[in-house]
């Protein structure tokens, strides 16, 4: 019994390791070898029109001050493009640091059918004026530069994105 016990206590430590680091694997685009979540979805029996309200009002629900963060909004393209951040924060040597993580929102509309990206990750400590593409920061060799907090803040940030964006863009009003 205290051999299963004392085998148990020492296969925790490897199993919640190897739980966070399958944690930290992001999706990266093939092309641009950027982090990249996207969504393409067919909507039927709605227009560009709804579909594209349906992206401003996303838009308005989501962000503090739309006005500022939108970047392009083309309704006849069908493209609008949003450059925001969010903030987080790493500990660093003991010591609390505070970071912005920069991202675009992309989203494109057409009749019964929507495209919407969640790209250029970039992160700016606060205090300072460079940005480091995230793609740099994400690397567990990088532990004592919070490489596994920029890696959950984004996390945390495409979970909203895959959830809010599906259910805003399916909609069907026509009042």
């Amino acid at each position: 019994m205290k051999r299963i016990l004392f085998l148990l206590l020492f296969a925790i430590p490897f199993k919640i390791q190897a739980q966070g680091l399958k944690k930290t694997l992001l999706p990266i685009d093939s092309a641009t070898n950027q982090i990249a979540y996207r969504i393409v979805e067919s909507t039927p029996n709605l227009t560009k029109t709804m579909l594209y309200s349906n992206a401003k009002t996303w838009v308005a629900k989501q962000f503090n001050s739309p006005n500022r963060v939108v970047q392009m909004d083309d309704p006849e393209s069908g493209k609008l493009i949003v450059k925001a951040f969010t903030p987080y924060y790493s500990y660093i040597k003991n010591e609390r640091v505070n970071y912005k993580l920069w991202f675009t929102v992309s989203i494109s509309v057409k009749s019964e059918k929507y495209k919407a990206e969640l790209t250029d990750f970039t992160s700016q400590q606060e205090g300072q004026s460079d940005r480091n593409p995230a793609e740099m920061l994400v690397k567990p060799s990088l532990k004592e530069l919070g490489w596994l907090d920029i890696t959950v803040a984004i996390e945390d940030l495409s979970k909203i994105f895959l959830q809010s964006i599906p259910e805003a863009m399916r909609v069907k009003d026509d009042f």
